[in-house]
């Protein structure tokens, strides 16, 4: 499902204070292929940008700060993974609600890494291909609490992103890719370097 979605993401620590909030937009093509463009960190600019091209096989980063970009080879796994066509349906949630206008359902999952371990809660919209609307971790280390994210859509947008075609420079060795930012966000795009925006 091609769409833009405006995500709000706040930053808890072990007692519940707020330590950070950001604000990002995702944009999705039919094909997969995917933008996400941090646009504020606690109300300042950012512009930190990653793109998922499925089409040639790179995630590529964008760092306005350093002015780098950084140029993935997709693994073969990677590509499966995120090539493939999402599921997510009222019959096998545990709880069902509505977002934005749109009817989304609830997935629980728990992730373990040694001592480390994330408890995640996913609200998914399946009108939208999936889209997570909401989520929310948990994070542990051995049993104990010590933080908390919570990430939230606060606006979307249904169609296929507006395509802005630019050339990375040649020497760096990024190939063309298309920029999936939408219209509305183009302006913060300048952030990244204007002869080596992607």
């Amino acid at each position: 499902m091609a769409c833009s979605a405006t995500i709000l993401t706040k930053y808890y620590d072990a007692m519940g204070k707020l330590r950070r909030t950001e604000t990002s937009v995702l944009a999705n093509r039919v094909d997969g292929s995917r933008v996400r463009m941090r646009l504020t960190v606690d109300n300042h600019p950012d512009g930190m940008k990653t793109v998922v091209d499925l089409a040639k096989g790179f995630r590529i980063a964008v760092d306005p700060v350093s002015q780098s970009i950084t140029t993935y080879k997709l693994a073969g796994s990677e590509m499966q993974m995120l090539s493939a066509t999402p599921t997510c349906s009222a019959t096998n949630a545990t709880a069902q609600t509505t977002m934005l206008g749109y009817s989304v359902v609830l997935d629980h999952e728990q992730h373990t890494f040694g001592p480390m371990s994330v408890k995640e809660d996913k609200w998914l919209a399946p009108s939208l291909g999936c889209l997570v609307m909401k989520r929310s971790y948990q994070m542990f280390n051995n049993g104990a609490l010590t933080g908390s994210t919570v990430e939230e859509v606060i606006a979307v947008t249904v169609g296929t992103p507006d395509p802005l075609v630019a050339d990375a420079r040649s020497e760096l060795g990024v190939p063309t890719v298309e920029n999936l930012v939408p219209s509305e966000f183009k302006p913060h795009s300048h952030a990244v370097m204007a002869d080596q925006a992607c």
